[in-house]
């Protein structure tokens, strides 16, 4: 039965039977198949779901002029989507697609704020969960794009370095080289050069690293 079902998820844990009586007419379940998009970054529709079965992708495009996608997180069985659009009633900040075949209960919005609005129980425990699951939803979010930005930041700084300023900067040292060891043999002991570093070396050391 959907009430033995919502009884075992945390967003409704420690609720009664007559509350969760009230929320099961705004449920139903659906199944999407591996790689199929469960709602879309921008999508207008707010509904909240929990992943009943399989894993999925959470994935942001990433800034103008990248075709490219991120993979922000991985949601496992029993946790929570939607939940940023369902709380502030924006467009979706994020795509969420099958990465298995999953089954999914949808929760109706509209529904699910009327009950609330009329039971103060199932109102103060579905927000606790839900600013609890926004927490560590954000936590996850901004420890990976502050990665995804290094790499990205990285990447786009490699790429402008010109072939001419490389050859540049390594006949500098080779030049230097070359001094030091003439020197070597002249004095019998390598003479102190001043501490001079190529403008390949600065690019360089500006780079940040990659977390």
């Amino acid at each position: 039965m959907l009430v033995d079902k919502l009884s075992t998820m945390e967003l409704f844990q420690r609720l009664p039977k007559d509350a969760l009586d009230k929320l099961v007419p705004h449920c139903r379940e659906a199944t999407f198949q591996r790689g199929t998009a469960i709602f879309e970054e921008s999508d207008e529709e707010n509904d909240l779901y929990v992943l009943l079965k399989g894993r999925a992708s959470v994935e942001m495009k990433l800034p103008a002029g990248s075709a490219k996608t991120a993979r922000l997180a991985m949601v496992e069985e029993g946790q929570i989507l939607g939940e940023m659009s369902f709380v502030s009633g924006a467009r979706r900040s994020a795509t969420v697609r099958a990465f298995d075949e999953v089954k999914v209960l949808i929760i109706h919005a509209e529904g699910l704020y009327e009950v609330m609005a009329e039971d103060n129980r199932i109102g103060y425990v579905v927000m606790k969960h839900l600013a609890e699951c926004l927490r560590r939803r954000l936590d996850d979010t901004s420890l990976m794009w502050r990665n995804i930005c290094a790499q990205h930041s990285t990447d786009r700084e490699m790429t402008g370095i010109l072939p001419r300023d490389r050859r540049a900067g390594e006949e500098r040292r080779e030049k230097a080289l070359r001094t030091s060891f003439s020197d070597r043999r002249q004095y019998g002991k390598r003479r102190e050069l001043p501490n001079r570093r190529s403008g390949w070396d600065r690019r360089i050391g500006s780079v940040p690293e990659s977390g």
